[in-house]
């Protein structure tokens, strides 16, 4: 099989990190074969143990492959040691002196900032600090199987995807767990307050999604109770700075924007252009009825979209696929380039 191919090729540069331009290509690579496949899927549904023997073969493949493309999971790690020693990771700072006896990793991102992910994830990376990918493996193992059972047709989109494979088996981003809950409340929509409020409790944005999956006042309070009450052991530590670092996915670094930079370009000026971005979303919120397309327009007004941000769109287009948003997840890897400064001189350059 030509992908496995190619991610045994891929996996034998080793670290990644110091070898961009070929791991790029080689996941550009992967991107057209696998493009190749869902069109053909699209056609003629492949037998379901064939899918899932390659998907589960592709994932072992990279399984032990370190996280040399993001160092996110470094703070992951770190905030659960912080949990597990009974400290508020909403308050904690890596170059706090006061948490200098929970060393970070030397890579571990945002070393001045306390965290920004939801509560769950909180818990998550305690329970799992020994083994940090453990939570993105099982929740991506778990969304294979839902969507085994429940969209035969159109799985091998999520099943086949190199994207999924790359950032939750190598680079164990905790988006997976996202990734399952929009699975579940778009296949169990009773429950799609729960799930939702799931999501939220992951990273904050699906919130935004309430009004696009055309919640009852029901579903609205369990989803929300679901966030506050997963939260409220660390509720005291939610400050303004938890807030502004937060806002950096929306209109704070840089990184791969599309209407945001058009925001910026005609405003000149990155305050006001960061209020219309936020007002853009509140239109989102209130205006759009498919949650798909709520999630398109979210990353779409953003100013920093990272390629693990593109998964969230593949439970959506399992159901309903969309060549333009399937062509612009398989461009996704294009935006690596930014890991060869990380890596040589620890500088982050903006790309837009």
């Amino acid at each position: 099989m030509v992908l496995e191919a190619l991610w045994i090729a891929l996996r034998r540069l080793g670290d990644w990190r110091t070898a961009i331009p070929e791991t790029v290509a080689f996941l550009l690579a992967l991107s057209i074969v696998y493009l190749i496949a869902v069109r053909y899927g699209s056609i003629q549904t492949p037998p379901r143990g064939l899918v899932a023997l390659f998907a589960i073969a592709f994932r072992l493949t990279v399984a032990g492959q370190p996280p040399s493309l993001s160092d996110d999971l470094l703070r992951y790690q770190w905030e659960g040691r912080v949990v597990r020693s009974g400290g508020n990771p909403y308050l904690a700072r890596p170059n706090d002196p006061a948490w200098a006896y929970i060393p970070a990793h030397p890579r571990a991102p945002g070393r001045d900032f306390p965290s920004i992910y939801g509560p769950l994830v909180q818990y998550a990376q305690a329970l799992a600090v020994e083994f940090p990918k453990l939570p993105a493996i099982a929740a991506d193992c778990a969304t294979l199987a839902v969507l085994a059972f429940t969209a035969p047709a159109g799985w091998l989109i999520y099943a086949w995807s190199p994207l999924a494979v790359v950032e939750f088996w190598g680079q164990g981003h905790n988006d997976a767990l996202l990734v399952l809950f929009l699975t579940l409340a778009l296949v169990r929509p009773a429950q799609t307050g729960w799930w939702i409020g799931l999501a939220a409790a992951v990273k904050w944005w699906p919130l935004i999604l309430v009004r696009a999956f055309r919640f009852t006042a029901r579903q609205t309070a369990i989803a929300i109770a679901v966030v506050g009450a997963l939260a409220l052991p660390f509720l005291a530590g939610f400050r303004y700075d938890n807030a502004r670092f937060a806002t950096g996915f929306l209109a704070g670094w840089r990184n791969n924007d599309s209407v945001f930079g058009a925001i910026l370009w005609a405003v000149g000026d990155p305050q006001p252009a960061k209020y219309i971005a936020f007002a853009f979303v509140a239109a989102l919120f209130a205006f759009v009825r498919n949650p798909m397309w709520a999630a398109v327009g979210l990353l779409a007004v953003s100013a920093n979209v990272h390629p693990w941000y593109l998964t969230w769109l593949l439970p959506f287009l399992v159901f309903r696929p969309a060549p333009a948003l399937l062509l612009w997840i398989a461009l996704a890897p294009l935006s690596y380039e930014t890991v060869i400064w990380w890596a040589t001189l620890g500088e982050w350059r903006q790309s837009d």
